[in-house]
């Protein structure tokens, strides 16, 4: 069986407005890269004097589904520039979704609780940064 691969070019992060029915998504404009930082499932030891052997034993207990965080260049006019910080100085609960160039998708729910909105350097392009922490399940991925 041969390799698959898709390049990064063309995925995009969006996140739900809150200006109606149905809901509508809203894309972080100019990103440059974003990843998911991993889901971890907590253990407990549940070892006890009646374990058959030396070796700890474990149970799963909560799955924390981690964050996603993302850079880009900033375009201050960009829509999506001034929600991001409403997000955040709100608090605001908010669906977002991860679109990869095969179409695939992956769903969840998350707070923005970072924010650069701009970092400069002389010779360089004005960037932004953020990072969403997740709530809940991540649904995906999915075909649209």
């Amino acid at each position: 069986m041969s390799s698959v691969g898709y390049q990064g070019r063309g995925s995009f992060l969006e996140f739900e407005t809150l200006d109606g029915s149905p809901a509508t998504f809203l894309r972080v404009a100019q990103l440059q890269k974003f990843a998911f930082g991993g889901m971890k499932v907590a253990t407990d030891k549940i070892t006890n004097l009646d374990s058959p052997d030396a070796f700890e034993e474990i149970i799963a207990t909560t799955i924390d589904p981690g964050d996603v965080s993302f850079d880009g260049i900033l375009n201050p006019e960009a829509a999506a520039m001034t929600a991001v910080t409403t997000l955040l100085q709100d608090r605001t609960l908010t669906g977002w979704q991860i679109v990869l160039t095969d179409g695939s998708s992956y769903s969840f729910l998350g707070y923005l609780t970072e924010l650069v909105p701009a970092s400069v350097d002389y010779s360089k392009a004005i960037t932004f940064s953020g990072k969403v922490t997740i709530t809940g399940a991540v649904t995906g991925p999915t075909l649209s």
